[in-house]
């Protein structure tokens, strides 16, 4: 694959991960029950304090996708958004594992199983995209 089409795919992945989980998770925060309809989850069993809560670290992930292209823009380096696809596939194995967990013991309601199933998808598709030697390189 050509580095201009790895540089595309990088940059857009990173946008619509960042752009995706922002929302998200400013929705989790702002309108909790709302957002989670959305997602096809029945708000009256969760606490929306708890929900809002969780809804700051999905928006904390999300954006560090835009801080890792705005960094990207800022000096033309790759280096700072590889670490942010490094950092964020690692809170995504760990949220899949946790949240799987707790959806497979009956903790969590059926509905959230959209939660590990994405962020293992998405964890795993950043580890093998860097694994792999598929993110740019820095000149």
């Amino acid at each position: 694959m050509k580095e201009s089409s790895q540089k595309r795919i990088v940059g857009l992945y990173s946008f619509i991960a960042g752009f995706s989980d922002t929302s998200t998770g400013l929705g989790l925060v702002f309108l909790p029950a709302w957002t989670l309809a959305l997602m096809g989850i029945d708000s009256s069993q969760d606490p929306l304090s708890m929900i809002s809560f969780i809804g700051a670290f999905v928006f904390a992930v999300g954006s560090l996708y835009f801080w890792g292209l705005y960094l990207y823009r800022k000096n033309s380096k790759w280096e700072m958004l590889r670490m942010v696809w490094l950092v964020t596939a690692w809170i995504r194995a760990c949220v899949a594992v946790v949240t799987g967990w707790m959806v497979l013991s009956g903790d969590l309601a059926a509905g959230w199983i959209s939660v590990p199933i994405t962020d293992a998808l998405l964890g795993i598709f950043q580890f093998f995209w860097i694994g792999s030697g598929r993110f740019p390189e820095d000149d």
